[in-house]
């Protein structure tokens, strides 16, 4: 009876198999029980060969996963057929490569599809180089970069128009747009930069005049342009120096907007209602002096005496109160025995939690190569000469010579004048970063470039013509954490001292080598070549 049946499952597998009916063939000859069964092992044979073929035909429609289903039933038919094995093994490989290069597609799209937003045009049509030429999406994206290009090239035209006529705002918008939908536009920076040039210099004119409102109004039509020209760069301060000046006049702390209309002076010399406010600052300054000089001062000690009885002779005795000394004339003094301190020419200064840093005073700083008889002030492990260039401070400029040749903003040179931010390199490897961040001091920094590196792990070098400002601003020469507070390094008859920036505060000797602590600021100065082992020869 068992016969009976298991002839009539084969020649029902034999006519699904001879009518293409697949699966129904298989779901009978993948019984174990028909395995050695003679004439299943033959239509096993047939189906498996009818598989391969099946599966290399989906192969090559690169419908790896049909293909890979269709492998594994002939596998499964038979285990130890090696064609089928080797077929499975391909099939898999071929899906993995193409989710790989479909991952690789996405992510190139993705960063096509970002820098065509951030207005990168010409990046986003560097990033479709990596996706299927005629993928359908990079044909999409190609698409839209072209009409992103046209609209730019539409917009810049238009903003020249509107610059040639004087419409200003009109201007600003167009650049702004074309900016936004393609930065790299041809011509688009040039009449951004007169943009710049042309509002600046107006609102210069009414910063003068002392229209400061008319000259916020005038920057405030730049919106975002112009952001790192200098130009803008010192309007914006100026404008942003007297509204500091008119926060101080409202509190009233008169000494401080003393000292923020100098440094409005240095910067906007030709604004004469600057020196006329001055003069005005002084004026209330020398009534207040006078005023705490008379009975009013005398007042001022008796309100802090009234814990004690007031009789004739306490009145009597009471001492007039000085004035207070204003804010620019707090100097920090000398001790009092007056003898001259001999500090290095090279100092090591390590502040807690801000780093290190390398202090070279003098008005000539030599830079070389470190290493045995290196006799330069700062001596980089790098590809330089012993003496390679030098920063020379001329009253409040600095410049770089070298004899070797160095590199300033892409072009070479022997003798340059250096700008704020500008990027000196000396060779290959080494570079360097010159800033001159205040205004009130003739100090100045050069930050050392990624793979630079001295003796130490100091990665800023102060050129000490001036005090050194530290503090949480970008004036500052060394950048503390905002809960320090501010503080001045300067130098006096051969001697260091510290001072907070707080009002009232008083100077501190620095002894090299000795832990100091002022509030949260805790710092060390040393002899640099004693710290580090480190020495320049003559």
């Amino acid at each position: 009876m068992f016969g009976r049946l298991t002839n009539v499952r084969i020649k029902a597998a034999e006519d699904a198999l001879d009518q293409g009916r697949l699966a129904e063939a298989f779901d009978i000859l993948a019984a174990p029980e028909l395995a050695d069964n003679g004439r299943v092992q033959a239509l096993r044979g047939r189906l498996i060969d009818t598989y391969i073929r099946q599966g290399q035909d989906h192969m090559f429609d690169r419908n790896f996963a049909d293909a890979r289903s269709v492998f594994d039933k002939a596998l499964r038919l038979d285990s130890g057929d090696d064609r089928a094995r080797d077929w499975l093994r391909r099939a898999d490989d071929a899906i993995a490569n193409d989710r790989a290069a479909g991952a690789r597609r996405q992510a190139a799209l993705n960063e096509a599809r970002r820098r065509m937003e951030a207005g990168s045009l010409n990046g986003a049509a560097e990033a479709l180089g990596d996706t299927p030429a005629h993928d359908a999406d990079r044909a999409a994206l190609a698409g839209e970069i072209e009409r992103r290009e046209q609209k730019a090239a539409v917009l810049t035209e238009a903003a020249r128009k509107a610059l040639k006529e004087g419409r200003i705002a009109a201007a600003v918008a167009d650049v702004t747009r074309a900016r936004e939908l393609h930065a790299r536009q041809e011509g688009l920076a040039d009449i951004e930069s007169r943009l710049v040039a042309d509002v600046t210099r107006q609102a210069g004119e009414h910063f003068r005049g002392g229209r400061l409102d008319l000259a916020a109004s005038q920057m405030r039509l730049l919106g975002t342009l112009g952001k790192d020209a200098q130009e803008r760069r010192e309007m914006d301060d100026a404008l942003t120096l007297a509204e500091r000046v008119a926060t101080e006049l409202t509190k009233p702390d008169y000494a401080e907007a003393d000292v923020l209309l100098g440094r409005l002076a240095r910067l906007m010399p030709k604004a004469g209602w600057v020196a006329e406010a001055r003069k005005r600052l002084r004026t209330i300054e020398d009534n207040r002096r006078a005023l705490l000089e008379g009975p009013l001062g005398i007042a001022a000690s008796l309100a802090g005496e009234r814990a004690g009885p007031v009789t004739e002779d306490t009145m009597m005795a009471t001492p007039r109160v000085p004035p207070p000394p204003r804010r620019h004339e707090q100097q920090m003094q000398p001790p009092a025995d007056g003898a001259d301190g001999m500090l290095p020419r090279r100092l090591l200064l390590r502040i807690d939690g801000a780093g290190s840093f390398l202090l070279v005073r003098g008005d000539r700083v030599s830079i070389g190569r470190a290493g045995p008889g290196a006799s330069a002030d700062v001596q980089l492990v790098s590809d330089l000469s012993d003496r390679h260039a030098e920063i020379v401070r001329a009253g409040e400029d600095y410049f770089v010579v070298s004899h070797s040749g160095v590199e300033l903003a892409g072009q070479s040179t022997d003798h340059a004048l250096l700008q704020n931010g500008d990027r000196i390199r000396l060779s290959r490897r080494a570079r360097l970063t010159f800033n001159k961040p205040s205004l009130k001091s003739a100090a100045a920094t050069l930050d050392l470039g990624e793979g630079v590196r001295m003796s130490s792990d100091c990665k800023r070098v102060l050129l000490c013509s001036g005090p050194i400002l530290m503090g949480a601003t970008r004036e500052c020469h060394v950048r503390l954490a905002a809960t320090i507070g501010d503080f001045v390094l300067t130098e006096r008859g051969g001697r260091l001292f510290v001072k907070s920036m707080a009002r009232g505060a008083t100077g501190e000797t620095i002894v090299l080598g000795d832990q100091v602590t002022i509030g949260e600021l805790s710092f060390r100065v040393m002899d640099w070549e004693a710290a580090t082992g480190t020495r320049a020869t003559a």
